[in-house]
């Protein structure tokens, strides 16, 4: 009886410590957090996908905290445009007022068609990781010049390499017969390989990737026979099984 009285008391006379403890960390950590603002951004795009030519016109929204108030803590912010190839095409700053702003981004007609990347920050947030930067996706097309229906598949893997099928054709499904086809490889930002290729009778070129470039992009371009300038790109797959057929999308 004796030891269970002096248990109850020794928790009355701890307990008072115990709350004082809960509160020093939430001081704390609410400190932590007034001195730790992690700004969040969001791009209101007019579309989900684009075409060469046209604008990207984005409505910016800066909030802050976890109630996701308007920011005022930065009044620029920084917006890329990224293409395939991990290369900034265009890169824009705009003002922010009480956390909003418009801004809009002019695609060229010669853009190489394929999935960008729209990443915007504010130099609030580059005091934090990358992984709070906005970072979406978006795809531009490029109807205005291509008039060229392309197919990529997967048609062999073995110890050289894999190889990819290039199928040109116009709109209206003729073989680009005879036509030389430029490839480049991009490895970390830097062109490792090029080669030079010519379509068949049924427009139909291959390129062989080495192993070693798996994880690499295939920038590949050609001249239609109306003098126009395609520009390609090709992300390879990480295949390592045995030969097989396998349709790509183009441009991703």
């Amino acid at each position: 009886m004796i030891k269970i009285v002096f248990s109850f008391f020794l928790l009355i006379g701890i307990n008072p410590l115990y709350g004082q403890h809960i509160e020093q960390v939430l001081r704390d950590a609410r400190e932590h957090h007034e001195l730790n603002l992690q700004e969040k951004l969001y791009l209101h795009l007019d579309k989900p996908t684009y075409t060469a030519g046209e604008t990207i016109w984005i409505k910016v929204y800066c909030t802050v905290g976890v109630e996701n108030l308007l920011s005022n803590l930065s009044g620029i912010t920084d917006i890329e445009l990224i293409d395939p190839a991990h290369n900034i095409v265009s890169a824009i700053k705009i003002p922010l007022v009480m956390g909003m702003g418009i801004a809009d981004i002019q695609l060229n007609d010669t853009i190489t068609e394929g999935s960008y990347r729209l990443r915007a920050y504010t130099s609030w947030m580059r005091n934090a990781d990358e992984q709070f930067f906005y970072d979406r996706t978006l795809h531009i097309s490029n109807g205005r010049s291509d008039n060229v229906l392309t197919a990529t598949t997967l048609h062999a893997n073995n110890e050289k390499g894999t190889t990819y099928a290039v199928d040109l054709k116009t709109m209206s499904g003729v073989p680009l017969q005879d036509i030389p086809v430029q490839f480049e490889v991009l490895h970390n930002g830097k062109v490792v390989e090029k080669k030079k290729q010519q379509t068949d009778g049924g427009g139909v070129t291959t390129v062989l990737l080495n192993h070693k470039y798996e994880d690499a992009i295939i920038r590949y371009s050609f001249e239609t026979p109306e003098k126009l300038t395609i520009n390609k790109f090709i992300k390879p797959l990480n295949i390592r099984t045995q030969n097989c057929v396998q349709l790509l999308p183009e441009g991703e």
